[in-house]
């Protein structure tokens, strides 16, 4: 989880810098997809092994989060975009990324959840 949330903060730097050329713009993209999809499983084993009585409702409460994010984040980098610039909605994404990068510090893996 830690390295998907840093490959997106990463990335999300890249993608927001002024000006920036083609293969740096692609990298910060690549970096991007790999952070997204990296920690998928982590996530979701994690979540069933925090609740062992009910590890498909676990699942499925992770799910509910990942989906709220992306109904609350999508209309505010929209807005970040119309009133900052691109800049600002990376920025808006960054911040997530970052903030759930300082919470799973704080967590412990499904290995010492069993």
């Amino acid at each position: 989880m830690h390295a998907g949330d840093l490959s997106i903060v990463t990335g999300v730097a890249l993608l927001a810098l002024p000006g920036r050329p083609l293969p740096v713009a692609l990298l910060g993209m690549v970096l991007v997809g790999l952070g997204v999809g990296l920690p998928y499983a982590a996530v979701f084993n994690t979540a069933a092994a925090s609740l062992p009585t009910a590890p498909a409702a676990a699942q499925g409460l992770a799910a509910i989060g990942g989906t709220a994010g992306a109904m609350i984040g999508a209309p505010l980098m929209g807005f970040a975009v119309q009133t900052q610039g691109f800049g600002a909605a990376w920025a808006v994404v960054g911040t997530v990324a970052a903030l759930a990068l300082v919470t799973t510090l704080r967590m412990r893996g499904e290995e010492e959840l069993a």
